[in-house]
Formats: C-alpha cells, sequence, structure tokens
C-alpha cells in the first residue's frame, strides 16, 4: 500500500521534481530562441513541415498531451506508469530517462516526425508559459476564447503566434468584416503587450506550482503555513524584492483562488 503523501498525489520531493522539470522546459526554450537569433535556418527547416504549433490549442490539454506522448512513442510507457504503485513517481522517473538518452536518438525520426515534435515542443512550452501567468493552459484560454475576448487577448499575451488558431483567427475575421476597431485596437496592445497588462512576471514560478500543488488537491484542505513553507520556504519562490512581511502578499494571493468564504 503506497503511503499518503503530504500534499496530495504528490510527496514534498516530488514537487521539487517537478518544479525542476517545468524549469528545464523553460531553460530549453530560452536556448532555442537565442539559437534561433544567431542561425534559425534549421528550425525554419523543422517547422516549415511540422503543423503550426498553436493549432494544438485547439485540442483540450489532456488530449494535447496524449499526442505528445503518442508522436514521442511513450503511450505505452505511460500506460505502464499508471498502474505503478506511485504513478507520480514512475512518470517523474520516465521523464528523468528521457532527459538522459542520447541526442543522437533524434536522428531515428524522419524530417516529418521532427517537425511534428517541434511543433510539439513549442505547444507544450506555449501551455507551461499560460499557466505561469494565468494559471490556465493555453487550451483553456482559447476555448474560452470563442465567448470571451478577454482569454482572447491574454492567450495572444502569452503566445502571439495563437493568431493563427483557427479560433483566435475566426474572431478576428469577424472584427474585420464588422470593421470592429475596438476589437482590433485590442488585439494590437496584446500583440505588443501593452494591454491587458501582463502580470508580475516574478510570480511566474509560484503561479505555476500553485496550479500543480491546487490540481493535486485543493487549495482549501491547505493551511496556509503549509503552503508558505513548501512555495515560499523550501522551492524559494518568492519574489527577489521579498519583504519581511511577504506572508500577508502569500496570503493574499491564495485568498484570490480560493473560493469565496473559504
Amino acid at each position: 500500500m503506497s503511503q499518503e503523501k503530504e500534499f496530495g498525489k504528490y510527496s514534498r520531493q516530488q514537487l521539487r521534481e517537478l518544479f525542476s522539470y517545468h524549469h528545464l522546459i523553460k531553460q530549453q526554450g530560452e536556448e532555442i530562441s537565442g539559437i534561433a537569433r544567431e542561425d534559425a535556418s534549421n528550425l525554419i527547416e523543422q517547422l516549415s513541415v511540422g503543423p503550426l504549433w498553436s493549432t494544438w490549442y485547439e485540442l483540450t490539454y489532456n488530449n494535447f498531451l496524449i499526442a505528445m506522448l503518442s508522436s514521442f512513442g511513450l503511450v505505452e510507457e505511460v500506460l505502464a506508469a499508471a498502474k505503478q504503485e506511485d504513478p507520480q513517481q514512475a512518470a517523474l522517473d520516465l521523464d528523468k530517462d528521457i532527459d538522459e538518452s542520447p541526442d543522437d536518438d533524434i536522428d531515428e525520426y524522419s524530417d516529418d516526425e521532427k517537425g511534428v515534435m517541434t511543433s510539439l515542443f513549442f505547444a507544450l512550452h506555449g501551455n507551461i508559459n499560460a499557466q505561469r501567468l494565468y494559471s490556465q493552459t493555453m487550451s483553456e484560454l482559447v476555448s474560452q476564447a470563442q465567448y470571451d475576448d478577454d482569454s482572447l487577448f491574454n492567450a495572444v499575451l502569452v503566445d502571439r503566434s495563437t493568431v493563427a488558431c483557427p479560433t483566435i483567427a475566426r474572431r478576428i475575421q469577424l472584427a474585420e468584416i464588422q470593421h470592429d476597431e475596438s476589437f482590433l485596437n485590442k488585439l494590437t496592445k496584446a500583440i505588443t503587450r501593452t494591454r491587458p497588462r501582463r502580470p508580475a512576471s516574478e510570480l511566474d514560478d509560484l503561479r505555476l506550482m500553485l496550479d500543480i500543488v491546487e490540481d493535486s488537491k485543493p487549495l482549501t484542505e491547505f493551511s496556509y503555513d503549509e503552503l508558505y513553507g513548501l512555495l515560499i520556504e523550501d522551492l524559494e519562490l518568492n519574489p527577489p524584492n521579498l519583504s519581511s512581511d511577504y506572508y500577508d502578499g502569500f496570503k493574499k494571493l491564495i485568498q484570490r483562488r480560493k473560493p469565496s468564504g473559504t
């Protein structure tokens, strides 16, 4: 029988490992952007044969993850991990195996397969960035964009290539036909990242990990001290200008996420 974990599905150590994994994805994205600024030829070639990564945002996040696993040939491994006594640890161990696998393995894939995998990586990067900013995936923001322009503008602020996403492109078409200058002006500000105002960047990692903890177990079932101890004292996800009274600011952040009346 598996041991009860302190944070729902995850132990404290597993949450440390999850944060390290998401931090690695962020670093890889920044490294790729740096390489592309120097010489984008290889990246352009891979992106030209793969689907636009914004089209993956049309899928629910779970279906997107299934597409990723299928593309990387990991469906059987993940299904096996789900049957383990501690499926979360088995999944984390699988991530480690992937990260430690030789880069030469990429040569086993065709150009088309590399294009799909590159597209999926950037979509994963966008989904994680959306969680950092808005505690929602891009899949959720794009789904809401069908009826809520604010979600659309938030999605564009996170990833400006989202204007090519069919759901958002259709809304832009409608605005063009209707000469809806108000919408188009707001879209321009989202693209230039002048409006909506970006959430405080120093809280990006804290919002991401709160999202992961909340998915594991409702925040209402934790005390402020438990969450503060994990996220601020242990993972050190505090703003760089942390003041001695940040505990109060942390409580307000949690209160905004908890249902009213709790």
